[in-house]
């Protein structure tokens, strides 16, 4: 298989004579690669072990001077044209590791940021926390200290409506925290007004401290041992007692009935106008109440009463009339009773004193309580 007059030198550099492929090469003397039959030794690895060791290298000719580049072009161009090289000898050209670097520069970030409130609530913060100790005076306080107090505080103000001259102070700077002041000035010369401002502060350095950044991370450095799962089942308490029953929320069992037409009699006996019957409810404690309108057509007047279960009067009342028949006298009230279990019924009933008697806007409404 032909290549063409392409070829690549090899120098002996190993001190002494050596042998490659059968030829005998002196200290500094060459052995040319000719690529017109590669096959013949593509997978021979004597070449590529001589190099390996550093008792060989590539040259460009038998001067040992030439563009470095060049050969280099020419070995690339070696092993893409006969891959078998690649494979054969390449993994073995790996030199040792080389020595360790130099450690970098420190880098530079935030060791810790809180977005607090006028009255000192912190809204967001992380690796910061912070007491207002008085007026304008807010003491922030690393979660974790900081390697030195060689850091940089800086803050900003938000919502401060119409103040346009704030200000804001840091004092007592140490590795466990430092003490923000702020103030409002007059736009001129005059000296600040302490105040308590909405604000943000951020803390820079050039090399962040090393905090616990989490619950979980404080559980495992009391010496406890296990995943996040195992330590969000330790939040978990035994079962409390049985608490006592709460009351019967707002609206329990309501139910509603109501009456608007006009009824009229002329019975001495009570006349139903309006009934409502419960559906099945349980003991306990329950608020009626009602509301009509009466009159008569004589100045005898008109009688009205409440009835529990037709049994139980709750409430009464007579209307004498003295004024005309089209003025109808309300009749309204509330009273809270204690019910047995089951169905019941309340009942809006009246009759004539004298006359004839008239009612309207009847209406009955009970409520658990």
């Amino acid at each position: 298989m032909s290549y063409g007059n392409f070829m690549i030198y090899i120098k002996n550099t190993s001190g002494s004579s050596g042998t490659i492929r059968g030829n005998t090469i002196s200290n500094n003397g060459y052995y040319l690669i000719p690529l017109v039959e590669v096959d013949d030794w593509a997978s021979d690895t004597t070449v590529f072990t001589l190099i390996a060791s550093g008792n060989a290298q590539i040259a460009k000719d038998d001067s040992g001077t030439g563009d470095i580049a060049e050969v280099t072009e020419q070995w690339e161009y070696l092993t893409r044209i006969v891959p078998e090289v690649i494979d054969v000898g390449l993994g073995t050209l790996v030199g040792a590791q080389g020595v360790q670097g130099d450690t970098g520069a420190n880098g530079f970030g935030i060791y810790a940021f809180s977005n607090t409130s006028s009255n000192g609530t912190v809204l967001k913060a992380r690796g910061l926390t912070v007491s207002k100790t008085a007026t304008g005076t807010y003491q922030y306080s690393f979660t974790t200290a900081t390697p030195d107090a060689n850091y940089i505080p800086t803050a900003s103000f938000f919502n401060l409506g119409t103040n346009t001259d704030t200000n804001y102070f840091i004092d007592n700077k140490t590795v466990n925290g430092f003490t923000l002041t702020t103030g409002i000035g007059d736009n001129g010369t005059g000296v600040d007004t302490l105040a308590d401002l909405n604000h943000g502060v951020t803390v820079l350095g050039d090399a962040s401290p090393q905090g616990i950044t989490s619950a979980y991370e404080a559980w495992l450095s009391l010496g406890n041992t296990g995943t996040e799962q195992d330590f969000l089942d330790t939040l978990v308490g035994e079962q409390g007692i049985q608490g006592i029953q709460g009351v019967p929320g707002g609206f329990a069992n309501y139910t509603y009935s109501e009456s608007e037409a006009e009824s009229t009699t002329t019975s001495n006996n009570y006349q139903q106008k309006l009934k409502l019957t419960t559906p099945s409810l349980a003991q306990g404690n329950y608020l009626i109440q009602w509301y009509c309108e009466i009159t008569s057509t004589d100045n005898d007047g008109v009688a009205c009463i409440i009835e529990l279960d037709d049994t139980t009067t709750i409430a009464e009342t007579e209307d004498d009339r003295h004024h005309s028949e089209d003025y109808f006298k309300p009749f309204s009230g509330m009273k809270q009773v204690t019910l047995s279990s089951g169905v019941h019924e309340i009942d809006i009933d009246y009759k004539r004193l004298g006359g004839t008697a008239k009612i309207r806007r009847a209406r009955i409404s009970i409520t658990g309580v």
